[in-house]
């Protein structure tokens, strides 16, 4: 990329001459503490003075934000670029943040599920299948069901939730944390995928499920989730962010 890329693709990027953004409240990303923001220009320019990886964070706060998922999907990856540096005047010039989305929209980005992924704090409250949870404690209340995932024969096993909601199961699929020297030992966290059915996992299901690919640390919520199989919500077992993929 040069100069002229820029220019061209950046000229009459005003908010006149582009699509509306359905604006969120706030938009965050799955970062461990402080990732929530009221604008992605906010966020920005928090993550460019805090030096906390903006050329990675970027991608993320796209892919796991429904109102810039949905933007990129409806108009295409140059609408997007406008739009963002509209949004954000400060990134119109930086190229290995641009350089960086277009890496990504060449890899993944192309491919984005049709179905929403958001980032919310664990503290936020989130409606499921018609269900209100608040936070992910809500979620783990209504668990019905565990299994640990990671290694072969998953086999799953019902527990008594400590909230019951009629026509809900919440099924949890962890991994532990490994285990490198002695000072990891007593480490309990986990990293924590919880499935939403409207009847209990049979053996057909948890096959499909126990099948779906798992990215970094575990995590089940990416794009390649068979649609009847959502929603999914995913935590790494520390930080103050999970991430919830369902259908529209």
């Amino acid at each position: 990329m040069d100069m002229k890329f820029f220019e061209k693709l950046f000229a009459k990027s005003t908010e006149e001459d582009l699509p509306k953004l359905a604006r969120q409240r706030k938009i965050c990303y799955p970062g461990y503490r402080n990732a929530e923001f009221a604008s992605l220009r906010e966020a920005v320019l928090y993550l460019k003075r805090d030096g906390g990886g903006l050329e990675y964070s970027i991608t993320e706060l796209l892919k796991y934000n429904v109102c810039y998922r949905d933007y990129l999907r409806n108009h295409g990856i140059e609408t997007l670029l406008k739009r963002i540096v509209c949004d954000v005047p400060e990134l119109k010039n930086d190229e290995k943040v641009i350089k960086r989305i277009l890496e990504w929209y060449d890899k993944e980005g192309k491919e984005l599920a049709a179905y929403d992924i958001q980032c919310y704090n664990i503290k936020d409250t989130i409606t499921v299948l018609g269900h209100e949870f608040y936070g992910l404690e809500g979620v783990i209340s209504n668990r019905t069901a565990y299994a640990r995932i990671g290694h072969s024969g998953v086999s799953i096993s019902g527990c008594t939730p400590k909230k019951s909601a009629p026509g809900l199961y919440v099924s949890e699929f962890y991994a532990t944390y490994p285990i490198f020297d002695s000072y990891d030992i007593g480490d309990d966290r986990t990293y924590q995928n919880y499935v939403f059915t409207n009847q209990p996992i049979d053996d057909a299901r948890l096959k499909e499920i126990s099948e779906i690919r798992h990215n970094y640390n575990y995590c089940m919520v990416h794009e390649h989730i068979p649609e009847h199989l959502l929603p999914i919500l995913y935590y790494r077992g520390d930080g103050d962010y999970m991430i919830l993929a369902q259908k529209k």
